[in-house]
């Protein structure tokens, strides 16, 4: 509506009531000019000050942190990290209410993550975990061009409130929403009316920022070119995707079809914004507020060699996350310190996926899925499928699909990649099952997972290893 009023009053307003200190913070970080040694002095100070809140506040954390340094003992940050043990979202579900600051000073938020593996996660947070989430991503978002207050347009979706006093608080949530111009649709159950919706206040707005899992930008773009044939989608409007995997076939439509540019940001609700895509579209470390590690079996792997992605809050003090098990892979870098880039943020390298996104070749090799779906997309020009790998001799495509030359073509590129004696089941259908999250899983192999995860409690029963089957008929 008006973002300078936004921007100026409303948004300062709205955080400082909150007890956020989100625009103070917002302006340090844009004025502080970085150097290896002053962010290395940052790291060090936030992580003494987080291991003596820990150890005077907490008591689960205080015995898990014993033989950590302390104080004055703490000279490099990472070398600090390496004797406590790796933190594992089985262990926050069996010690959830032992690990959290009992009777803080502060408001204490309980929220639930909505993972692309419906593998969701209970866990607290407080305002200044939610501040420095806010401060990264309105800082990334300036880099490309949006300041504070200007026009948002959230695809996601939106879970009904159990009590009266949060459905009251949603309400209201609306109210703020329209009175900034940040908007919030949920495309599910995926009908005509949804995508309608979403799109007639897309063509109203001049400029905006579509913030949105990439499979559901796909299937917007699907349902205009089903209903609109030859007509050229093109709005005054950015891009930016999060809570899935992008892959680059997916990034390259989405820039051919809306005619902007599309950035990534990478994350959990659990830690916050962990990397965000600069203008060039490299993907930049938060890294004053996170430390991350890429590590397998609790050790750094080599550069180049795919790991889990292990990340330290050095902000989070009501229920601290320190070297917690993410469950998304990456490859390390070549200096896995995750240095400054002369004047810039550390690069961060693209994440891979979730540890079941992986898949085991036929000779049991740990391969990232990436150029297999972009493969697939691209050289059979399947949009939607799923691969469900159940050893590493067999694996199931599920395709919306009855073309048989389309299946010759993707059993060929399946096995190029994984190898010549894989066995390939095919199953087509009318819809996938759906996630409750409403996101889409190109892969799933729970025998890749245990062989990187380090929570080695995956199987069946966890939402992680589900796969997302192809079903008759749509149902949500």
């Amino acid at each position: 509506m008006f973002p300078w009023l936004s921007r100026n009053l409303i948004l300062p307003l709205h955080e400082k009531l909150l007890g956020r200190r989100t625009f103070p913070l917002l302006e340090e970080l844009q004025g502080t000019v970085l150097t290896p040694e002053r962010l290395a002095e940052l790291q060090r100070e936030r992580l003494k000050s987080l291991f003596r809140h820990c150890r005077e506040n907490i008591p689960w954390w205080n015995s898990r942190l014993r033989g950590a340094p302390d104080g004055d003992e703490i000279t490099d940050s990472r070398a600090a990290l390496s004797g406590i043990p790796i933190l594992k979202r089985s262990e926050i579900r069996e010690s959830l209410e032992e690990m959290r600051w009992r009777n803080p000073p502060v408001k204490v938020i309980k929220h639930t993550s909505s993972g692309t593996t419906d593998d969701n996660l209970l866990f607290y947070c407080g305002r200044e975990r939610q501040t420095w989430n806010r401060v990264m991503r309105q800082r990334a978002l300036a880099r490309i061009g949006f300041q504070v207050g200007d026009p948002v347009v959230h695809l996601w979706p939106d879970f009904p409130e159990d009590t009266f006093t949060d459905r009251a608080k949603a309400s209201l949530r609306v109210w703020r929403d329209w009175l900034v111009d940040d908007r919030e649709f949920d495309l599910r159950p995926f009908d005509p009316a949804h995508f309608e919706k979403a799109l007639q206040v897309l063509f109203r707005c001049r400029r905006c920022l579509i913030f949105s899992y990439p499979s559901w930008v796909a299937r917007l773009l699907d349902y205009w070119n089903r209903t609109r044939p030859g007509l050229p989608f093109h709005t005054n409007c950015v891009v930016y995707c999060s809570g899935e995997v992008l892959h680059e076939a997916q990034r390259r439509q989405f820039q051919e079809e809306f005619g902007v540019p599309v950035y990534e940001e990478y994350g959990s609700q659990e830690t916050g914004a962990i990397a965000n895509e600069d203008e060039h579209h490299v993907l930049r470390l938060n890294a004053e507020h996170i430390l991350v590690e890429i590590l397998r079996d609790g050790r750094p792997v080599a550069p180049g060699e795919l790991g889990e992605v292990v990340v330290t809050n050095l902000t989070a003090t009501l229920m601290p996350f320190i070297r917690y098990a993410t469950g998304d892979v990456a490859r390390q870098p070549e200096h896995p310190e995750f240095p400054l880039d002369g004047d810039r943020l550390p690069r961060f390298p693209k994440v891979e996926g979730r540890t079941s996104d992986l898949l085991l070749s036929a000779k049991s090799q740990l391969l990232p899925s990436r150029p297999l779906v972009d493969a697939l997309m691209t050289v059979v020009n399947l949009r939607w499928f799923h691969l469900h790998q159940s050893s590493p001799m067999e694996l199931e495509i599920h395709a919306l699909t009855r073309d048989q030359s389309k299946r010759d073509a993707a059993e060929r590129v399946v096995t190029n990649y994984l190898g010549r004696d894989l066995r390939i089941g095919w199953r087509t259908g009318d819809a996938f099952s759906p996630l409750r999250s409403g996101k889409h899983r190109y892969v799933c192999s729970p025998p890749a997972a245990r062989q990187i995860a380090h929570d080695k409690r995956i199987d069946d029963e966890l939402a992680r290893a589900w796969p997302q089957p192809v079903v008759a008929s749509p149902s949500n």
